[in-house]
C-alpha cells in the first residue's frame, strides 16, 4: 500500500479512537478514510503477511507422509498402548 503523506494543517483530522475509520464522503461517494495510526499499521504488517504467505511454495509430501495420513484418516481402533505403539514405531 502506498503512503501519501499530507501536511496536517492542509486538512482537518478528527481524533480518532483505535478500531476507528472515518470514511470522507462527497457527493455520496467515498473519498477517503481516516484510521488511527495504530489501525494503519496493523492493515499495513496484515497486508505483508499475506503478500509472504502467498509466496511459499506448496509442500510435497513424501509417501510415508501420505501412507500415514490415509492410516490416519481410516476408520479404526484407536492404539494407545505404549508397548503396542513401541512395536510400531520403535524407540
Amino acid at each position: 500500500m502506498d503512503t501519501v503523506r499530507i501536511p496536517g494543517d492542509r486538512v482537518r483530522v478528527p481524533n480518532l479512537r483505535p478500531g476507528t475509520a472515518a470514511a470522507v464522503h462527497r457527493y455520496d461517494k467515498e473519498r477517503a478514510f481516516m484510521l488511527h495510526p495504530d489501525d494503519f499499521h496493523r492493515l499495513t504488517a496484515l497486508e505483508e503477511l499475506a503478500a509472504a504467505a502467498l509466496a511459499i511454495s506448496p509442500i510435497e509430501f513424501s509417501e510415508v507422509a501420505v501412507e500415514a495420513h490415509r492410516d490416519e484418516s481410516t476408520p479404526g481402533q484407536s492404539i494407545i498402548d505404549p508397548d503396542e505403539l513401541l512395536a510400531l514405531f520403535g524407540e
